[in-house]
């Protein structure tokens, strides 16, 4: 996160107490995406990543992209209301949201790995624009 983000952020105090929070209690598929996306070289993911008034569930900030893992409590009308708000958000700031469901994580991981990366491919492309 740039000098300007960060100073920024600390206006926020909210998410950036719900981030903490989060991160000490962790979904069993947070943790095994946690796991994947440490492997990704040239990328440095933050866990629960506080960006503006929101709470991600990761984010890669110099790539402008951040990720959310959405498992059945996302079925619920009340979350999504609250999931296209957040999203809609962020994607007024210039970040890529990116969508992945619980099951893509379990098992290899493969779907969510290759959804990442291609996630990370057209953000660097839109950056060289």
């Amino acid at each position: 996160m740039g000098a300007d983000m960060r100073k920024a952020q600390r206006g926020f105090t909210g998410a950036n107490a719900r981030a903490k929070r989060l991160r000490r209690e962790p979904t069993t598929a947070e943790v095994r995406l946690w796991k994947m996306l440490r492997r990704i070289e040239g990328c440095h993911f933050r866990r629960q990543a506080a960006v503006g008034p929101h709470v991600f569930d990761f984010g890669e900030l110099r790539q402008k992209l951040l990720i959310e893992v959405d498992g059945g409590i996302h079925d619920l009308q009340q979350v999504q209301d609250r999931d296209r708000t957040k999203e809609l958000w962020a994607r007024a700031q210039g970040f890529a949201v990116l969508r992945i469901p619980n099951d893509y994580v379990f098992g290899t991981g493969e779907l969510a790995i290759a959804m990442v990366i291609e996630a990370l491919r057209e953000q660097s492309q839109r950056s060289e624009r």
